[in-house]
């Protein structure tokens, strides 16, 4: 009597080895007629990828048979067409010849045609991202416009967004937003400062220091606090001793990231100075400080 064979997963090579043994497994193999198609599902659990042809045909493979390592979705595979009546119809011998998706975005590098991507995780140092059903990688870098502390990922993940495609890495595709995100950020800047009227309050945060003041973020704009606001005595023609003593003092009170409040004094289509009372109860304590660190240097 003939022992029964139990398949819990798709083996191919284990199919085509026990129907030498056991004919009544109904198997077909054609190996002179290769047949192509593309990775569309895989199966974690049945251990198997779905390969569909071009004439839409769904062929299994088993992760068994990818002896060259596994494939990944959207590879454009070449196979040896077999057929079981228990399992239906599978591959055999698979070989790589291309991504569809991979190609179609390495054609994308170095243009300015924009991808849509769904951003589903944070992976090392940036995000995944999902186009069609090839996942890419996008930088925190090229996900953020300045300081990488002040990313949001809330803004960024589960969400589809556009994308260019930068570069390919050992067939990893690299993604950047920075080009839309200073797009926005200008058009942002540009409404805020129309927005703005002279003599307006608000509360910024320090962005950058320049031996000439103070650089202030809005929130989408900056302008220059001047030195004079708080050292009236300030002048173009003072040594560059000394102003590189007031420079270092700028640098050690007004951190970046500190709050401010301050005026809109003066303003233009594109840029505004500011203000600031030192003696307020907002910035008297940066204004202190300015003044001991000047008496220390």
């Amino acid at each position: 009597m003939q022992k029964k064979i139990k398949y819990s997963r798709i083996n191919i090579k284990e199919i085509v080895e026990k129907s030498l043994i056991y004919p009544n497994q109904n198997l077909t193999q054609n190996l002179t007629r290769m047949k192509t198609g593309f990775v569309s599902r895989k199966l974690l659990k049945e251990r198997h990828f779905e390969i569909t042809t071009e004439d839409n045909d769904i062929f299994h493979l088993s992760f068994d048979e990818c002896v060259s390592g596994h494939f990944r979705i959207g590879d454009y595979i070449e196979f040896e067409p077999l057929f079981s009546e228990k399992y239906g119809k599978c591959a055999l011998n698979p070989v790589y010849l291309k991504n569809t998706y991979l190609e179609e975005l390495r054609n994308k590098i170095g243009t300015l045609e924009p991808i849509v991507g769904y951003v589903y995780e944070k992976k090392g140092f940036g995000f995944s991202v999902l186009y069609k059903e090839f996942t890419c990688y996008l930088p925190f870098g090229n996900a953020h416009l300045g300081n990488l502390a002040l990313l949001n990922e809330s803004e960024i993940l589960n969400k589809h967004l556009q994308f260019l495609v930068e570069e390919d890495k050992d067939q990893s595709i690299v993604l950047t937003r920075r080009p839309f995100l200073k797009e926005e950020a200008n058009l942002l800047n540009k409404l805020e400062i129309q927005r703005l009227n002279v003599g307006d309050v608000f509360c910024g945060k320090v962005y950058s220091t320049v031996g000439y003041g103070v650089f202030v973020t809005n929130k989408h704009s900056y302008g220059l606090l001047h030195v004079t606001n708080f050292l009236p005595n300030y002048n173009s023609s003072l040594p560059t001793s000394t102003k590189k003593t007031i420079y270092e003092a700028i640098q050690k009170s007004f951190k970046k990231g500190s709050e401010l409040t301050v005026i809109v004094s003066a303003k233009n289509e594109t840029t505004y100075s500011l203000s600031w009372d030192p003696q307020s109860q907002e910035n008297k304590g940066i204004y202190f400080n300015f003044l001991e660190a000047l008496e220390q240097i």
